[in-house]
């Protein structure tokens, strides 16, 4: 089958069915909202409910950030309008503003695997080995750590759950407008918590599980496309079929995790058609896998993925720091 033909293929997949997202969007919505809220006013009288209540409070915040990043897509709803009003409506409970994420968001599609394209990318900037042999020897410090384990599970998340509330002058006016309209939800409800002596319970039973969340995603979305095997390529030899498959891994959860994240592992079939809804990448990958030569990476690795640092050019494969010094 030729790349016409599976694109062909990829577009019987991509009609969202109203009826199921919208089930799945009133589901989320209620029980994420339920279970922080019975958690926030039950603390005084029923702590043990309390601290029952974040399993289900991380879960649903993860499908809550699943259902912005399709309603981004355009994936979820064939209605445009209820893709922005799900969109914004999940972006409250997950801090994450809508039109900020989508243009972050599509900047990523558009860029990715483009090796001459990378300032303009928003995931973690990945360095040459030239670029980092002739670097000073701060750059290179800070290179180092930042592609260390230690900041992609501790700091990336801090960092992308901090700069997603600061508007950002390149950006578009609906972005910004969006992170400000956030922002003074945010402090309304901080001023309630404090007025209200809620603000431990909201740093316990809401903050806690969604900066969790934010961890959780960040790790995801490294192993993604920073693995061994990923593929980056010059912008004027850029083939978005070739990056799409193999630039994006199919990251293998069991079926509890392939649930609790919405699909989202098979990131391959989602770079070759964004607008294919979550609930239909796993068809959709089992339809097309014999035609795809993609890379199956597994969660339990990542700390061996996280050992690729730098794009080799000559040799076209991401390499450790250890293979440089060597060389």
């Amino acid at each position: 089958m030729n790349k016409v033909e599976i694109f062909k293929q990829l577009k019987k997949y991509q009609e969202a069915d109203t009826n199921k997202s919208t089930l799945i969007f009133l589901t989320t919505f209620l029980i994420s909202c339920f279970s922080i809220g019975i958690a926030l006013f039950s603390y005084d009288s029923y702590p043990i409910l309390s601290f029952m209540t974040l399993p289900i409070s991380f879960v649903y915040l993860c499908r809550s950030f699943i259902l912005i990043h399709d309603a981004g897509h355009g994936a979820l709803f064939p209605n445009r309008s209820m893709n922005v009003i799900v969109g914004n409506l999940m972006g409250f409970i997950n801090m994450m503003p809508f039109d900020f994420w989508k243009y972050i968001h599509n900047m990523h599609h558009s860029t990715h695997g483009k090796l001459h394209s990378r300032e303009d990318n928003p995931e973690l900037m990945t360095w040459t080995v030239d670029e980092f042999i002739d670097a000073s020897i701060l750059r290179k410090s800070i290179y180092i750590l930042a592609r260390s384990a230690f900041t992609q599970v501790f700091l990336v998340p801090l960092v992308i759950f901090i700069f997603t509330k600061i508007p950002v002058l390149k950006h578009s006016w609906k972005s910004n407008t969006t992170v400000i309209i956030h922002d003074i939800f945010y402090a309304l409800i901080v001023y309630y918590a404090i007025k209200n002596d809620i603000w431990v319970e909201l740093l316990l039973f809401y903050l806690v599980p969604l900066f969790l969340v934010h961890v959780y995603a960040s790790l995801i979305f490294y192993l993604q496309h920073q693995f061994d095997g990923t593929l980056w390529q010059s912008n004027d030899e850029w083939s978005m079929f070739e990056v799409a498959v193999e630039g994006s891994s199919y990251l293998r959860f069991n079926p509890v995790f392939n649930w609790v994240t919405g699909s989202i592992g098979f990131h391959h079939i989602h770079h070759l058609n964004p607008r294919i809804p979550f609930y239909n990448l796993k068809g959709t990958h089992e339809g097309l896998s014999a035609e795809l030569n993609y890379s199956v990476v597994y969660f339990r690795d990542f700390f061996k993925h996280i050992k690729c640092k730098l794009w080799d050019e000559k040799k076209k494969r991401l390499v450790s720091f250890k293979e440089i010094n060597n060389g």
